[in-house]
């Protein structure tokens, strides 16, 4: 067991953990703001390209394209990404607890927490999955 800060995201109806180690920064980018270049979504954030994937579509969920995008800018491997998600809710500590035998070959998730509400909220391991 231990104890992280998580930024909390919501996609769709669920919501996950990203941890802060990843994180740099949250933003909202207008609808013009991202822009696709040769097939990719991208966004130009202090003269510097930075791809943008959605976190519903990396966890091969629908995803909706709105007039507003907010943006998680992570680092992943000394790269800068950013995941778009449908809301962000704030920054707690969680405690992570295993996936367990059977859930231990779930890509993209590094653990579970429980939220104070009592949902659960599987804590997304950034690198594998972008």
């Amino acid at each position: 067991l231990a104890i992280i800060q998580a930024l909390l995201v919501k996609t769709g109806d669920d919501i996950y953990a990203m941890p802060v180690i990843h994180t740099i920064e949250t933003l909202e980018a207008g609808a013009g703001e991202i822009k696709t270049v040769q097939g990719n979504r991208v966004i130009v954030l202090r003269d510097e390209v930075i791809p943008v994937f959605s976190l519903a579509e990396l966890l091969n969920k629908e995803f909706k394209q709105t007039e507003t995008a907010e943006l998680v800018l992570a680092e992943v491997r000394d790269k800068k990404v950013a995941i778009q998600v449908d809301k962000v809710l704030g920054q707690q500590e969680v405690a992570i607890k295993s996936l367990g035998e059977f859930l231990k070959f779930a890509k993209g998730f590094s653990g579970v927490t429980i939220l104070g509400d009592g949902k659960i909220s599987l804590i997304i391991d950034v690198p594998a999955l972008v």
